[in-house]
């Protein structure tokens, strides 16, 4: 059993991930923090973006559906489809169909990457389990893994959004290296190595 704030869970030896009932209140004040700053700053009219079925993203979609912006979302997160449901705004919506996976609300598998293999987007918006300086971005899951890969690789924009927690954390499968990362957004200032590294690898970092 791993317990974390605000709960336990049973780790599952292929997927490790926390899941989506525990996630979505934990650091929701700076989840909201970075969904607003993307929002605010990398969201534009007429925008193509995919989003992951991460809670922050989740933070993202919400502020997007309750804004006039006129955005395609392309989202495997069966809680973002809901979402829009319950109040669509001037966005449209294409949903991502596949396995599903309860542990976080989404569809995925080989289905699920041959549909976003069919699109290209200008923006994408992910937060993977853990952020690290030699090998980049890295999920608890195999499958949300394969997922990430293919929104990275079929979208012009790559930007991340993740707290502090996931900075030098632990997880086993590797997402992308820093390579193909254009943003970073966290919610506060992850210190003088990662600022350099960053500098380094030419992303962009905001908090």
């Amino acid at each position: 059993l791993t317990r974390i704030h605000g709960g336990a869970y049973k780790e599952e030896s292929d997927d490790k991930n926390v899941p989506i009932h525990l996630r979505e209140v934990l650091f929701l004040d700076e989840k909201i923090q970075m969904a607003r700053y993307a929002l605010d700053h990398y969201i534009n009219e007429n925008d193509t973006i995919m989003i992951d079925s991460s809670t922050t993203c989740y933070q993202l979609a919400k502020m997007i559906l309750l804004s006039a912006l006129h955005v395609t979302i392309i989202t495997n997160s069966l809680k973002i489809m809901q979402l829009y449901d319950a109040n669509n705004g001037n966005s449209k919506l294409i949903a991502i169909g596949g396995q599903y996976r309860r542990k976080s609300c989404s569809f995925v598998g080989e289905y699920a990457l041959e549909e976003i293999g069919s699109f290209y987007a200008d923006k994408c918006f992910i937060s993977t389990s853990v952020l690290d300086k030699k090998h980049g971005l890295i999920d608890s899951s195999a499958l949300e893994c394969y997922v990430h890969k293919k929104y990275l690789k079929n979208s012009k924009n790559q930007y991340i959004l993740a707290d502090h927690t996931k900075f030098d954390d632990h997880a086993d499968c590797v997402v992308s290296d820093w390579t193909d990362i254009h943003t970073v957004i966290t919610d506060c200032d992850p210190g003088e190595e990662w600022r350099e590294l960053f500098i380094n690898k030419e992303v962009d970092l905001k908090f």
